[in-house]
């Protein structure tokens, strides 16, 4: 299978895996084949990359981080955490735990899980997909920078709760952040080390930030929170994969503690099993596997089916993606 960006240019390509609704409702299954229709649905439901069937790519590794069961259930309880909050501005503290802890038990954090994304009709549902995904990046920087269980799930609910303002009316100059941390503090069952991330989220190590926070002074929490939000904005945002590791490594300097990216950079694997590349020395194929803690060194097989493993190639680089 090939991952490439939803076009015309793939119409009469046919699916390899399934576009399903939040509620999980298949919208196309396997072996769907793509017509102009079918294509602008998706693109109009905020989907940039489908999975293809390629000849020469059968041996692409793809495990889901959740189930689909598991991320049905996950993305409904959200929807139902928002409704409230967005209805009468209070948060059903059980409900929030269930899920921290459905995403703690659940998760599959292998080099090769992928989280597939669904078709989303309103912003309650983008925001509970958006909030997993932050949630998911949260916890493997938080793993690979030995946290503690119970910290990790303080920052689980930080991420869970970070965009919470944007469901609420603001009647002054509040930030989505503030407003946030405002519904947040009403409940004094919730730690100051759930929402001073939030209120935080957007400072930078340099003190460049809304509240000029300097980086011994913020906490690793609202800095791991940072950068798991700014990736996953950028995926959304940046469709050109290229692109999208350009702006991220250049805004690092100044944004991120160098060392807490580095732990960041080790688990965030930015070439997606499927995506074809092609390399420095010309050949063009298709990222089949992932190499734990590389993720700029994935294995590759090329069109003429040859293996290349970059782990092993050193002096073998990633040149572009290519659509």
């Amino acid at each position: 299978m090939r991952l490439v960006i939803a076009s015309k240019k793939y119409i009469g390509k046919k699916l390899a895996q399934p576009i399903k609704t939040s509620t999980g409702i298949l919208f196309a299954h396997i072996g769907t084949e793509l017509t102009q229709q079918v294509i602008d649905k998706i693109k109009t439901m905020g989907i940039n990359y489908i999975y293809i069937e390629e000849p020469f790519a059968h041996d692409v590794v793809i495990t889901p981080v959740f189930e689909d069961n598991t991320k049905t259930t996950l993305l409904n309880n959200l929807i139902r955490l928002y409704t409230q909050i967005q209805k009468n501005q209070s948060i059903d503290i059980r409900l929030l735990a269930q899920i921290v802890i459905m995403i703690q038990d659940e998760i599959n954090l292998t080099e090769n899980a992928f989280l597939f994304r669904d078709i989303f009709k309103n912003e309650i549902e983008e925001l509970a997909f958006h909030s997993i995904e932050v949630a998911i990046y949260c916890f493997a920087i938080a793993r690979n920078n030995n946290m503690k269980y119970q910290d990790i799930e303080k920052l689980i609910a930080s991420a869970i709760l970070h965009d919470i303002g944007k469901l609420v009316k603001n009647s002054n100059s509040s930030t989505h952040h503030e407003m946030a941390v405002n519904i947040i503090r009403t409940n004094i069952t919730i730690s100051p080390v759930i929402y001073i991330p939030i209120l935080h989220l957007h400072e930078k190590i340099d003190g460049s930030g809304p509240y000029k926070i300097k980086g011994d002074k913020l906490h690793v929490h609202a800095q791991i929170l940072h950068i798991a939000n700014n990736y996953s904005n950028l995926a959304q945002k940046e469709s050109d994969i290229n692109q999208r590791i350009e702006i991220f490594n250049m805004e690092a300097s100044n944004r991120y503690d160098l060392e807490l990216f580095k732990k960041a950079n080790e688990i965030l694997y930015c070439y997606p099993n499927g995506i074809m590349v092609e390399l420095t020395n010309a050949k063009v194929g298709i990222v089949i596997k992932q190499n734990v803690g590389f993720p700029s060194r994935p294995l590759i097989v090329t069109t003429q089916g040859e293996v290349i493993n970059l782990l092993h190639e050193t002096t073998t680089f990633i040149k572009k993606t290519i659509n």
